[in-house]
């Protein structure tokens, strides 16, 4: 794959929309758009994740979110830390929430040492981290990554949106829904949609995401992905109590 420059994404959003499915009282609106910055590689700019995220937060909250997408072919995160264009965002703009996502390979020493690093970029903005749990073609195999990522997570008291877990039940659910793309290793914009949902649910700290109609996802479709979800972020949010 040919490596480019960072790509940037942003979408700003103008106000809530309606919905079906809040999962608890919202917070009053503030005077600026929560802040989100999705970091990693093509599994989050195929298909664009910052637009089902900002979606699902258009039709039940009532605080503009501003959502984008800093991220570079085949990276792994101590790449992406390294840019100078990481460098100047994490400087010069208010993030809220950093949403880090690794390279499919993962190697727990990079991998941990690079989500230091930005947790000690994080703390100095204000900024919370939330580690993307990658995704992975068989039970067994997603329960590893899953293990790595409630680690780190412990470790540096960060949230983990538990993405391949719901992927998985997705898969156990309904089998015939499509997540990868025809490649084998990216998302389908169906694979996207899931992913926003869980990543939306963890930064608002609800059950699962609103019903929306995104693109080609359908109710059905759109119902699976609520329920893997919530079933999702119960899982992870379990691992991670004290013990």
């Amino acid at each position: 794959m040919i490596y480019r420059s960072a790509i940037v994404i942003t979408a700003l959003l103008c106000g809530p929309a309606s919905s079906a499915g809040q999962d608890k009282p919202q917070a009053p609106a503030t005077d600026r758009p929560l802040k989100v910055l999705l970091i990693g590689n093509s599994l989050i700019y195929t298909n664009h994740l910052a637009s089902p995220v900002t979606s699902f937060s258009m039709a039940a909250q009532p605080r503009p979110w501003q959502v984008s997408e800093q991220a570079m072919p085949n990276a792994r995160l101590s790449q992406m830390f390294a840019l100078r264009t990481t460098e100047y965002l994490l400087k010069d703009e208010p993030w809220d929430y950093l949403v880090l996502q690794e390279n499919g390979n993962i190697y727990p020493t990079g991998l941990f040492s690079a989500a230091k690093d930005f947790d000690t970029a994080a703390k100095k903005i204000g900024a919370r981290i939330i580690l993307f749990e990658n995704w992975r073609g068989r039970a067994s195999s997603q329960n590893e990554v899953t293990e790595i990522f409630v680690k780190l997570a412990k470790e540096l008291n960060a949230k983990v949106a538990p993405v391949g877990q719901a992927w998985q039940i997705v898969r156990e659910l309904d089998s015939s829904i499509q997540l990868r793309d025809g490649d084998g290793v990216h998302p389908s914009p169906i694979g996207t949609y899931v992913a926003g949902c869980v990543i939306y649910a963890t930064i608002a700290e609800v059950d699962t995401c609103p019903t929306v109609t995104y693109g080609s996802v359908d109710e059905h479709v759109s119902q699976i992905a609520r329920e893997a979800t919530q079933r999702a972020m119960a899982n992870s949010r379990k691992a991670l109590l004290p013990p």
